[in-house]
């Protein structure tokens, strides 16, 4: 019976952690542009961190594409840059990183995006 609940246990937290964790994003970027108020962009970023690779979802846009990831005293410890066009995936190998905070940088031609998350 205790062999039975232990399986149990594991089980629901071993799929717990199995799910990728979604990355939130603060825009970076002016509020006024030539003295008016800038027009809402289109563009979409996302971002999922799992298994060491963030993959980052952008739509409506195209361009380069730069994904900084750094730890808690600001050493880059991850960089990729991509073109996509109309859209597209990016994905970012960052390996085993150890435990803490890590910041998540993105640079588009038009916008930069921050973000946060722990590994």
């Amino acid at each position: 019976m205790k062999k039975t609940i232990i399986l149990i246990l594991l089980s629901v937290f071993g799929m717990s952690f199995a799910y990728p964790r979604h990355i939130s994003f603060k825009q970076r970027e002016y509020a006024f542009q030539h003295r008016r108020a800038r027009v809402p962009s289109f563009t979409r970023v996302s971002a999922d961190y799992e298994d060491g690779k963030i993959t980052l979802d952008v739509t409506g846009y195209t361009g380069n594409v730069q994904v900084y990831v750094s730890d808690s005293q600001g050493n880059v410890v991850g960089y990729t840059m991509s073109t996509i066009v109309n859209g597209g995936a990016v994905t970012l190998d960052i390996g085993n990183l150890k435990e803490g905070y890590y910041t998540l940088d993105v640079v588009l031609d038009n916008a930069a995006y921050v973000g946060q998350f722990d590994a």
